[in-house]
Protein backbone atom coordinates (compact mmCIF):
# COMPACT_ATOMS: atom_id res chain seq x y z
CA UNK A 1 0.00 0.00 0.00
CA UNK A 2 1.41 3.42 -0.92
CA UNK A 3 1.98 6.07 1.72
CA UNK A 4 -0.77 8.33 0.32
CA UNK A 5 -3.29 5.48 0.32
CA UNK A 6 -2.27 4.57 3.87
CA UNK A 7 -2.73 8.19 5.00
CA UNK A 8 -6.16 8.33 3.36
CA UNK A 9 -7.19 5.05 5.02
CA UNK A 10 -6.08 6.25 8.45
CA UNK A 11 -7.84 9.57 7.93
CA UNK A 12 -11.10 7.80 7.00
CA UNK A 13 -10.86 5.54 10.05
CA UNK A 14 -10.27 8.49 12.36
CA UNK A 15 -13.15 10.45 10.83
CA UNK A 16 -15.48 7.44 11.15
CA UNK A 17 -14.46 6.95 14.77
CA UNK A 18 -15.06 10.60 15.61
CA UNK A 19 -18.37 10.60 13.72
CA UNK A 20 -19.58 7.63 15.78
CA UNK A 21 -18.75 9.56 18.94
CA UNK A 22 -20.58 12.62 17.61
CA UNK A 23 -17.43 14.69 17.52
CA UNK A 24 -17.28 15.16 13.76
CA UNK A 25 -19.74 15.55 10.97
CA UNK A 26 -18.83 13.56 7.84
CA UNK A 27 -20.34 16.24 5.63
CA UNK A 28 -18.26 19.07 7.06
CA UNK A 29 -15.13 17.29 8.39
CA UNK A 30 -15.15 19.52 11.44
CA UNK A 31 -13.51 18.47 14.69
CA UNK A 32 -14.66 19.85 18.05
CA UNK A 33 -12.43 20.20 21.10
CA UNK A 34 -12.31 22.23 24.26
CA UNK A 35 -9.41 24.41 25.34
CA UNK A 36 -9.78 26.46 28.51
CA UNK A 37 -13.49 25.56 28.66
CA UNK A 38 -14.10 27.10 25.22
CA UNK A 39 -15.40 25.02 22.35
CA UNK A 40 -13.19 25.22 19.28
CA UNK A 41 -14.14 23.76 15.90
CA UNK A 42 -11.93 23.52 12.85
CA UNK A 43 -11.27 21.45 9.74
CA UNK A 44 -8.93 18.52 10.31
CA UNK A 45 -6.21 16.92 8.20
CA UNK A 46 -4.91 13.98 10.27
CA UNK A 47 -7.52 13.81 12.98
CA UNK A 48 -4.99 14.72 15.65
CA UNK A 49 -4.57 18.14 17.18
CA UNK A 50 -1.30 19.39 18.56
CA UNK A 51 -2.96 19.67 21.99
CA UNK A 52 -3.90 15.98 21.84
CA UNK A 53 -0.36 14.83 21.10
CA UNK A 54 1.90 17.33 22.88
CA UNK A 55 3.79 16.78 26.10
CA UNK A 56 1.83 18.81 28.60
CA UNK A 57 4.56 19.18 31.20
CA UNK A 58 7.91 19.44 29.42
CA UNK A 59 11.14 19.17 31.36
CA UNK A 60 12.47 22.63 32.14
CA UNK A 61 15.45 24.20 33.87
CA UNK A 62 16.18 27.67 35.19
CA UNK A 63 18.49 29.78 33.03
CA UNK A 64 21.22 29.63 35.69
CA UNK A 65 21.48 25.84 35.62
CA UNK A 66 24.97 24.65 34.58
CA UNK A 67 25.05 22.88 31.21
CA UNK A 68 26.64 19.83 32.89
CA UNK A 69 23.51 19.51 35.06
CA UNK A 70 21.27 20.03 31.99
CA UNK A 71 22.98 17.10 30.25
CA UNK A 72 22.35 14.91 33.29
CA UNK A 73 18.67 15.93 33.32
CA UNK A 74 18.35 15.12 29.60
CA UNK A 75 19.89 11.69 30.18
CA UNK A 76 17.72 10.99 33.24
CA UNK A 77 14.46 11.81 31.46
CA UNK A 78 15.49 10.55 28.00
CA UNK A 79 14.79 13.88 26.29
CA UNK A 80 16.70 15.75 23.61
CA UNK A 81 15.76 19.25 24.73
CA UNK A 82 14.88 21.33 27.75
CA UNK A 83 12.77 24.43 28.13
CA UNK A 84 14.90 27.17 29.70
CA UNK A 85 12.96 29.46 32.01
CA UNK A 86 13.57 32.52 34.12
CA UNK A 87 11.01 33.45 36.77
CA UNK A 88 8.55 30.93 35.25
CA UNK A 89 8.74 32.62 31.80
CA UNK A 90 10.10 30.74 28.81
CA UNK A 91 13.50 32.15 27.90
CA UNK A 92 14.64 29.63 25.32
CA UNK A 93 15.26 26.03 24.33
CA UNK A 94 18.38 24.01 25.02
CA UNK A 95 18.96 21.00 22.78
CA UNK A 96 21.53 18.22 22.66
CA UNK A 97 22.79 19.82 19.48
CA UNK A 98 23.44 23.09 21.34
CA UNK A 99 25.50 21.28 23.95
CA UNK A 100 27.54 19.36 21.40
CA UNK A 101 28.21 22.27 19.04
CA UNK A 102 28.58 25.14 21.51
CA UNK A 103 30.25 23.40 24.45
CA UNK A 104 31.78 20.01 23.64
CA UNK A 105 33.10 20.89 20.15
CA UNK A 106 34.64 24.09 21.54
CA UNK A 107 36.25 22.25 24.50
CA UNK A 108 34.42 24.44 27.01
CA UNK A 109 33.88 23.15 30.55
CA UNK A 110 30.09 22.40 30.79
CA UNK A 111 29.94 23.18 34.51
CA UNK A 112 31.09 26.76 33.87
CA UNK A 113 28.38 27.67 31.35
CA UNK A 114 24.71 28.17 32.17
CA UNK A 115 21.71 27.03 30.16
CA UNK A 116 20.55 30.60 29.52
CA UNK A 117 23.89 31.48 27.92
CA UNK A 118 23.64 28.95 25.08
CA UNK A 119 19.91 28.32 24.71
CA UNK A 120 18.10 29.23 21.52
CA UNK A 121 15.98 32.32 22.11
CA UNK A 122 14.38 32.47 18.67
CA UNK A 123 12.42 29.39 17.72
CA UNK A 124 9.23 28.53 15.86
CA UNK A 125 6.14 27.64 17.86
CA UNK A 126 2.68 26.31 17.12
CA UNK A 127 -0.76 26.79 18.62
CA UNK A 128 -2.57 23.90 20.33
CA UNK A 129 -5.54 23.85 17.94
CA UNK A 130 -3.41 23.26 14.83
CA UNK A 131 -3.43 19.90 13.11
CA UNK A 132 -0.40 17.65 13.68
CA UNK A 133 0.25 17.69 9.93
CA UNK A 134 0.85 21.45 10.10
CA UNK A 135 3.29 20.88 12.95
CA UNK A 136 5.23 18.35 10.89
CA UNK A 137 5.45 20.74 7.96
CA UNK A 138 6.67 23.51 10.27
CA UNK A 139 9.28 21.22 11.85
CA UNK A 140 10.43 20.09 8.42
CA UNK A 141 10.59 23.60 6.96
CA UNK A 142 12.33 25.15 9.99
CA UNK A 143 14.63 22.14 10.43
CA UNK A 144 13.70 21.58 14.09
CA UNK A 145 12.67 18.56 16.12
CA UNK A 146 10.99 20.43 18.98
CA UNK A 147 8.15 22.99 19.02
CA UNK A 148 6.85 24.92 22.00
CA UNK A 149 3.06 24.92 21.93
CA UNK A 150 1.87 28.45 22.61
CA UNK A 151 -1.63 29.69 23.43
CA UNK A 152 -1.38 33.44 23.00
CA UNK A 153 1.84 34.30 24.92
CA UNK A 154 1.74 31.33 27.26
CA UNK A 155 3.44 27.97 26.72
CA UNK A 156 0.89 25.19 27.21
CA UNK A 157 3.00 22.25 26.04
CA UNK A 158 5.87 20.97 23.95
CA UNK A 159 5.73 18.92 20.76
CA UNK A 160 8.50 16.67 19.50
CA UNK A 161 8.91 14.37 16.54
CA UNK A 162 8.68 11.48 18.99
CA UNK A 163 5.25 12.69 20.19
CA UNK A 164 3.98 12.78 16.60
CA UNK A 165 5.40 9.41 15.64
CA UNK A 166 3.59 7.77 18.55
CA UNK A 167 0.23 8.59 16.97
CA UNK A 168 1.09 9.03 13.28
CA UNK A 169 4.01 6.74 12.38
CA UNK A 170 3.16 6.95 8.68
CA UNK A 171 4.08 10.66 8.76
CA UNK A 172 7.67 9.70 9.55
CA UNK A 173 8.42 9.85 5.84
CA UNK A 174 7.79 13.62 5.80
CA UNK A 175 10.40 14.13 8.52
CA UNK A 176 12.81 11.57 7.05
CA UNK A 177 12.71 13.17 3.58
CA UNK A 178 13.95 16.47 5.00
CA UNK A 179 16.76 14.78 6.94
CA UNK A 180 17.82 12.76 3.90
CA UNK A 181 17.89 15.81 1.61
CA UNK A 182 19.86 17.81 4.15
CA UNK A 183 22.40 14.99 4.59
CA UNK A 184 22.83 14.59 0.81
CA UNK A 185 23.46 18.33 0.47
CA UNK A 186 25.96 18.27 3.34
CA UNK A 187 27.85 15.33 1.86
CA UNK A 188 27.98 16.94 -1.59
CA UNK A 189 29.33 20.21 -0.21
CA UNK A 190 31.96 18.31 1.81
CA UNK A 191 33.21 16.56 -1.34
CA UNK A 192 33.66 19.82 -3.27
Amino acid sequence: MSLNRAKAAVSRLVKRSLAINGEISDSTSIYKTYINNSEITFPMKTGYLVCDVMTQKPISVESGTPVSECAKIMAKYHVGSLVVTKANKILGLLTEKDIVRKIVAESIEPSKVHAGEISQTKFPSISPEKDVYEAILLMRDKNVRHLPVMNKNSMVGFLTGKDILKVQPQLFELLADKIELREQGRKLSAVR
